[in-house]
């Protein structure tokens, strides 16, 4: 069943105390409004719930089943900190290589196969990953390479 749905964020008008630090907007983005992962379908946008303990999240990308992936954290210190999947009205987080400062999805296709990028652990060296049925596999690299992000071509 395909559904015409376009998704990415939306900043509130709620003021998010995890983008300030002494009270001040921190560069490189000086935001201070909560951003929620959000999704337009049939003129309307709605927005979609946080794991418990994050303030800011967006939506990257979803399929033509209704599974939409993004991520959660707060706003300046650790805003990739959880690669998440929402469908059926849950929230699933995909886990991580072993990394806790960058994970992140890029695409998703018709069987919930699920592409993007974490940190390993010591979150210096990220590798891209194939997300399916639940685990999370390393891609690794190019040979030379410490960064890697893979994409579906649809």
């Amino acid at each position: 069943m395909r559904t015409d749905k376009v998704v990415g964020v939306s900043l509130t008008t709620a003021h998010d105390p995890s983008c300030l630090s002494r009270g001040q907007p921190q560069p490189p983005y000086y935001d201070i409004q909560q951003a929620l992962p959000a999704v337009w379908e049939n003129g309307k946008v709605s927005t979609l719930p946080l794991p418990a303990g994050d303030s800011n999240g967006s939506a990257y990308a979803n399929n033509d089943v209704g599974q939409i992936i993004g991520t959660s954290g707060d706003c300046v210190s650790n805003p990739n900190a959880r690669a998440l999947l929402w469908q059926n009205g849950q929230i699933t987080n995909l886990g991580s290589l072993g990394g806790s400062s960058f994970n992140q999805p890029a695409a998703i296709n018709d069987l919930g196969q699920i592409t993007g990028g974490s940190d390993l652990s010591g979150d210096r060296i990220q590798h891209a990953f194939l997300w399916q049925n639940g685990v999370m596999t390393d891609l690794g690299t190019l040979s030379g390479d410490f960064f890697q992000l893979w994409y579906f071509h649809q």
